[in-house]
């Protein structure tokens, strides 16, 4: 029977080789999460009232506390007594604003 002879590589050397792999592969795929996670996704951050107004073209305030009482556009809480708003929100108010 005939062997070749494979060239031979040290183990410490082959599992520094694995672990640089590994750790390439797993920072890789774990980047763009570890970046997510430390910020809202932009249709998730919470808006002012009057950022939301804007977004809306609203002149009134009093509309965005009817369309509160209609669940038009539910605010997504209050700190400290200002009124902020899901962008998500504001966007999806705003497109069955435009199909009526």
């Amino acid at each position: 029977m005939l062997q070749t002879q494979q060239p031979t590589i040290g183990f410490d050397a082959l599992m520094e080789q694995l672990a640089q792999r590994t750790a390439s592969i797993v920072l890789d795929n774990l980047k763009p999460l570890l970046e997510a996670m430390g910020r809202p996704a932009e249709d998730e951050k919470p808006l002012t009232k009057k950022q939301t107004m804007e977004l809306l073209g609203l002149k009134n305030p009093t509309t965005l506390y009817k369309w509160a009482k209609t669940k038009k556009l539910v605010p997504y809480g209050k700190i400290g007594g200002m009124t902020y708003y899901k962008r998500s929100d504001v966007d999806k108010a705003l497109e069955n604003s435009n199909k009526h």
